[in-house]
């Protein structure tokens, strides 16, 4: 009798418990809309880092780091905006679980241009950023939720 009562409220706390993405807070609403309009801004390049609803890491919140400083957090079906001026950068993503640790990803971002990154799990590494077809990109971000939008 007791451990049907108790079931349903281990159930629960497991469920918060892997859900870090309940816990990141998301940018304002009119923020998600300019982002999902996919415009280039002139001068400068726009790049999408998108996180998809993949169970695989969804219970770590992610780190994105641009030129080694940390400018943004990413959650499962969740994404940011970074608009940059043009030249080369060394990007990365990392979390918890990698303890800080990540592989550069380099980056040559030219002006007016667009570019999709996708934080993916790769086991046993953790995240790893990797390109992501526009297409597939603008199908993740139109489901997901604009975290921040930072301009540098």
């Amino acid at each position: 009798m007791i451990l049907s009562r108790i079931t349903p409220f281990l159930l629960l706390i497991a469920v918060v418990a892997g859900c870090s993405t309940l816990l990141v807070q998301t940018a304002p609403e009119t923020d998600d809309l300019r982002a999902k309009t996919f415009a280039p801004i002139p001068g400068h390049a726009v790049v999408y880092v998108v996180r998809d609803s993949s169970l695989f890491g969804a219970d770590y919140t992610s780190d994105f780091i641009v030129n080694g400083k940390l400018v943004a957090t990413g959650a499962r079906s969740r994404y940011n905006v970074v608009v940059l001026p043009p030249g080369d950068y060394k990007l990365g993503v990392t979390s918890s679980y990698q303890a800080g640790q990540y592989f550069a990803f380099p980056l040559r971002v030219d002006a007016g241009a667009i570019y999709y990154l996708q934080v993916d799990w790769e086991t046993p590494i953790g995240f790893v950023l990797k390109r992501m077809p526009p297409e597939n990109a603008r199908a993740e971000i139109t489901k997901g939720k604009l975290i921040s939008w930072r301009e540098f």
